[in-house]
């Protein structure tokens, strides 16, 4: 984007007195910045107040138009121009409001502006033509109907229609599409492929750095099904197109950042409200990514399948908080790439496995040099379905880490341990050893392994068909022709920086390996441009002569056959007869008396038998009556038990109930006999009362 002074301002810079200090400083506002300082301000601010997804602020208002507010004013203008107020009625309902109010936006007559709008990295606007839609409000569409629009649009949409039907593809891939035809994409051409085809599924952006918000936001309005967008090394675009991206496009399931230099934690707060079906996320190169970012991202997007923040250097930079949030949450994650997170340590990674457990496939940490046996133990224990490890630069690893690691995760395929420096002979015998479907093994400038590592994977590596063993410095000739003629499905060997390793013994090592060559790349061995083909014609020459050789034996079998028939039947008439007869008679002789004896052991055995079972029965009728009478016994006793522990209990219950019989009429009689004494002593007192009374009144008639 660019804003370049127009004719009427140079005009008002002749007419002002002091004109080139005015120029200059009219020079300095059009580059826009305190206009980008305000917007950023502003986003940020209220990102921290907590309003979700950021969004802009509206620009002060001032008394005067000064060049600055009219730059400000005219880039919201364009902004607005991809918003519903420059659309039709019909595509206005589902779109989200204006950035900024219009009528904040009042710019002075064009011929009294002071600035003009171009954007380098669109084309320049086609002129616009009003029509009329059957008397109603007029409509602005593009001029389309001269022969070249035509041809152009023709050719344009011919890259993507399938070869089936004709129809416009679900899946659009821009990048390809400029590498062959050498045109740059623009947001011009992002907003036509959206136009065009707005139930896209798959859009792919990759290289595209013209493309930047404008973009995403034409993508937002029209594509809201999208699942799939890749927008790797798309160095314009920024947490405010991705804004428009979240709100609107909530199907999206994968998504590509790769060396998106603006993408930071906001980035990931903005997609954290709305991208909640994410299952795949891609951050390779991300610097400005940390934990703030990823742990907000974990806690909405808990569908991760696969995540990737390979050289995101402020990842575990303050701890491990966005680690253990997504091992807390992401429990259906299968691949995870740090590569280049030197910060990480155990604490993340134990509960990235823990949370996962036997869902991770694929774990990449090389260049965590801060991990340690913690981490294998915590791998060893809860992620037993790993088939891709690496750990390569985590020179804290030792022997007995890598023998703990390799007894549970033996579904390892493909292991890198390069630069391990505490690995030695014995930790690569136990991976071995465990992992026998190891396919792709790196173990270079591991300086301790010896020729026996070799050995080791000789013996039990049948399926490695890649090794690494650069700058290892302690292997010898002998270690790398066992593993070479060993593992007979090496087609891959580095063998860089191997000092004690001569071109020479390679050379004629390689005429023992009819399928490989020297390589070109690095000191080793690599497999023949026509291997394939050459395995292929020794299969099928083997098979041909395991089948001829079956052939002949068969046949001279067949004659070996019949001549030696031939020579028994001549020997058999000329020699064997009267050994024959002699045989015959002897054998008869032998079967009648082995048939006597077979009845003198049957009659003895039916003897034993009869008399074993005899006695068994006669045991059994005995152990029966022992049986039935210990139970009589057992029951008379239990019986003599019952009666005297029933008749105690009646005897208990008559003479408790004789001694209730006593103590009630105790208690009777001493009730009576307490109401009599009271009666008596009542009768007594109304008697003295009354010869009290009378004594008393004769008393006073005598004094009277």
């Amino acid at each position: 984007m660019s804003l370049t002074p127009t004719r009427t301002a140079r005009r008002l810079r002749r007419r002002r007195p002091g004109g080139s200090a005015s120029a200059s400083k009219n020079s300095q506002s059009l580059d826009g910045a305190s206009f980008a300082r305000e917007l950023v301000f502003a986003e940020e601010e209220n990102v921290a107040e907590g309003y979700g997804s950021p969004r802009l602020s509206p620009l002060p208002t001032r008394l005067s138009m000064t060049v600055e507010d009219e730059i400000g004013k005219t880039v919201l203008t364009d902004l607005n121009m991809t918003r519903p107020s420059a659309k039709k009625r019909t595509q206005r309902s589902y779109l989200d409001a204006e950035l900024v109010p219009r009528m904040q936006l009042q710019l002075p007559p064009r011929e009294n502006q002071i600035v003009s709008f171009s954007d380098i990295a669109s084309p320049p606007r086609a002129k616009k033509k009003k029509v009329k839609n059957d008397g109603s409000d007029n409509l602005t569409i593009l001029e389309r109907d001269s022969p070249r629009a035509r041809k152009t649009l023709r050719s344009f949409l011919l890259n993507f229609l399938t070869e089936e039907d004709g129809s416009v593809r679900d899946d659009i891939d821009l990048d390809l599409h400029s590498r062959e035809t050498g045109q740059p994409i623009t947001n011009a051409i992002v907003q036509e492929i959206c136009k065009m085809k707005p139930d896209m599924k798959k859009l792919n952006l990759r290289d595209c750095q013209l493309v930047n918000d404008v973009g995403l936001w034409a993508i937002a309005r029209f594509c809201t099904d999208l699942t799939e967008l890749n927008l790797s090394n798309c160095s314009s675009i920024t947490s405010i197109g991705l804004r428009s991206i979240a709100n609107r496009c909530q199907n999206l399931e994968r998504l590509w950042f790769n060396d998106c230099s603006q993408v930071d934690d906001v980035a990931l707060h903005t997609l954290a409200g709305g991208c909640w079906k994410l299952t795949e996320l891609y951050l390779d190169g991300c610097a400005q990514v940390s934990d703030a970012g990823l742990a907000a991202l974990a806690k909405t997007c808990t569908n991760l399948v696969r995540l990737s923040v390979a050289d995101c250097k402020r990842v575990g930079e303050f701890g491990d908080a966005a680690l253990l949030e997504i091992g807390k949450r992401c429990h259906n994650l299968q691949e995870l790439n740090m590569y280049g997170c030197r910060h990480v340590r155990d604490a993340g990674v134990r509960a990235v496995a823990f949370g996962a457990k036997n869902n991770l496939r694929i774990l990449k940490l090389s260049g965590c040099a801060e991990l340690t046996g913690a981490t294998t133990k915590a791998l060893a224990r809860s992620c037993p379905n790993l088939t891709d490890l690496s750990l390569a630069g985590c020179k804290k690893l030792a022997d007995a880490d890598f023998a703990v690691l390799s007894s549970s995760c033996q579904s390892i395929t493909k292991l890198d341990i390069s630069s391990c420096a505490a690995l030695s002979t014995s930790g690569v015998e136990q991976i071995a050893r465990n992992c026998t479907r190891l396919i792709e093994m790196n173990a270079g400038f591991c300086g301790k392994l010896t020729d026996d590592a070799l050995a080791a994977l000789a013996s039990y590596g049948s399926s490695l068909r890649h090794l690494t063993l650069s700058n290892c410095l302690n292997i010898s000739e002998t270690g790398v022709e066992a593993v070479s003629l060993g593992c007979t499905g090496l087609a891959h060997l580095n063998l860089n920086g191997c000092r004690q390793i001569r071109r020479r013994f390679l050379m004629g090592l390689l005429q023992k390996l009819h399928f490989s060559e020297p390589a070109y790349a690095y000191f080793g061995y690599q497999p023949k441009p026509n291997a394939d083909e050459l395995r292929r014609q020794m299969e099928l020459f083997n098979r041909q002569t395991r089948a001829a050789t079956v052939m002949q034996a068969l046949v001279r079998g067949r004659q070996a056959r019949v001549r030696c028939i031939e020579v028994k039947r001549n020997w058999v008439e000329r020699h064997a007869l009267p050994r024959v007869q002699a045989i015959i008679r002897g054998h008869i002789q032998r079967v009648r008396f082995q048939r006597e004896l077979q009845d003198r052991l049957e009659f003895r055995a039916a003897t034993a038998i009869r008399a074993a079972w005899r006695g068994y029965k006669v045991r059994r009728v005995y152990n029966r009556i022992h049986i039935v009478i210990q139970r009589n016994d057992v029951w008379n006793k239990a019986a003599l038990e019952v009666q005297r522990v029933y008749r105690g209990h009646c005897g208990r219950k008559i003479f408790w109930a004789i001694l209730a019989v006593h103590e009630k009429q105790r208690r009777l009689e001493a009730k009576r006999r307490a109401y009599a004494d009271r009666m008596a002593t009542h009768i007594q007192r109304v008697f003295r009362g009354g010869r009290g009374r009378a004594d008393a009144n004769a008393i006073v008639e005598a004094r009277r």
